[in-house]
């Protein structure tokens, strides 16, 4: 004799939970708390294997625009297409792609370092799908950009606040000499 429980729909919530608590709602993709956690775990098993890993630190240019211009219900739209574009971008499901503030992103490509010939294939595709227009639902048109800084593992930092640092600081560069680019940091660590 024996008792059995259906666990399913325990299970279920369990796993909505856990979505709910590692995704940003709006986008879909991961939020910054997973993002810092899947960087983590990245750079301690890359620092294990000596293996690289590049981060892609994007930030639109023109979203506060849209935001100002066209309201905050076009400019979710705009995030959602943006996440999109992103994700087409990426090249396995197991690289991370996440929304770490309002209009900025962060991808994250582990065995992938400065002079492997995929990273500048992505940070091409990400600035190009990021310029072209967005069709918003009531037929407007939103025209963005991309500013997209890079930095590797372990050529610029060693641990995950140092990377993303370094990987904004490049942004920024891009941002200060004209926008829609992307460059890697220059210094190393």
């Amino acid at each position: 004799e024996g008792v059995m429980y259906d666990i399913t729909e325990r299970k279920r919530a369990e796993l909505a939970a856990l979505r709910q608590a590692e995704h940003d709602s709006l986008t879909g993709l991961k939020n910054r708390a997973a993002c810092d956690a899947a960087i983590d775990h990245f750079l301690d098993e890359a620092s294990r294997f000596q293996v690289p890993v590049s981060l892609l630190y994007v930030d639109l240019d023109g979203f506060k625009r849209v935001n100002d211009t066209l309201g905050h219900k076009a400019g979710d739209q705009v995030l959602v297409q943006c996440a999109n574009r992103l994700r087409q971008a990426m090249r396995r499901s197991s690289d991370v792609l996440a929304r770490v503030g309002g209009d900025e992103f962060v991808a994250v490509l582990y065995g992938v370092g400065p002079g492997d010939k995929v990273l500048v294939e992505i940070a091409s595709e990400i600035v190009a799908s990021l310029c072209q227009p967005i069709v918003l639902d009531d037929g407007h048109h939103a025209n963005l950009g991309a500013s997209v800084g890079m930095a590797c593992f372990p050529l610029h930092a060693h641990h995950r606040k140092q990377l993303m640092a370094a990987a904004d600081e490049a942004m920024y560069e891009v941002k200060h000499s004209g926008k829609n680019a992307f460059a890697m940091v220059t210094r190393t660590t």
